[in-house]
């Protein structure tokens, strides 16, 4: 391997031993500061997958006590997170419904594109663009959740609520959403996954420089915002 491509590979490394170390320092904060009522805390992930990235978040804020809820618009990926809610019970909810500004459905591609069982997809179309052209025939109608709505309902029942929210792509429109329609106050941390590596130029340069344009806002607002990977 090159100089360039080592130089690299050890600064991922050292960005992911970051993420790390935030989400341990984070989950500790949270539980501290809800010691006293730790049942209202909740945990919403945006974007389960087969709940990877859910388990690794699980073992550093799971004190047994804490609610989890979990969104995911891909039908093939449903199995795997009801065996995940076997383990957690009651304190688990699992939305089959993809995270939007409102109540509805749209558009879901990428599956066919990554086989018949694809377990990715995007209600972007342009997602994943340097990889594929997306086929509008093999779209499926996915159930859209009204984030911002329920964040504001969520916030009734819980005193801090954390977000991870990997959507592929759609995370720019609804984060700059959430910041218009005040609905970010609601957030205590947020880890946010962006997609703009994946579309094609020029398209990419262009949702970096918002990306990094709406980091800078939602820090601005106190949010603890942590970028994962």
């Amino acid at each position: 391997m090159s100089l360039q491509g080592e130089w690299k590979r050890l600064k991922r490394r050292v960005h992911r031993l970051g993420e790390r170390l935030h989400a341990w320092r984070d989950a500790a904060r949270v539980h501290a500061r809800n010691a006293a009522h730790p049942a209202r805390v909740l945990f919403v992930d945006g974007g389960s997958n087969l709940g990877q990235g859910f388990e690794w978040f699980a073992r550093r804020y799971d004190d047994g006590k804490i609610a989890f809820h979990l969104f995911e618009p891909n039908p093939n990926c449903h199995p795997a997170l009801e065996r995940l809610r076997a383990r957690y019970g009651e304190r688990m909810e699992i939305h089959a419904a993809a995270l939007g500004t409102a109540e509805g459905e749209m558009k879901f591609y990428g599956l066919a594109e990554g086989g018949e069982l694809s377990q990715g997809g995007s209600l972007l179309k342009s997602h994943n663009s340097t990889y594929y052209e997306a086929r509008e025939d093999a779209a499926i109608e996915v159930r859209v959740m009204d984030f911002p709505a329920y964040l504001e309902r969520q916030a009734e029942r819980f005193d801090t609520i954390v977000v991870k929210m990997d959507i592929e792509g759609a995370e720019i429109d609804l984060l700059e959403a959430l910041l218009e329609g005040g609905a970010h106050r609601f957030i205590d941390t947020l880890y946010v996954e962006f997609h703009a590596q994946y579309q094609a130029e020029p398209e990419r340069s262009r949702l970096r420089a918002r990306e990094r344009a709406l980091v800078a806002r939602l820090k601005a607002t106190g949010m603890r915002v942590r970028i994962w990977h």
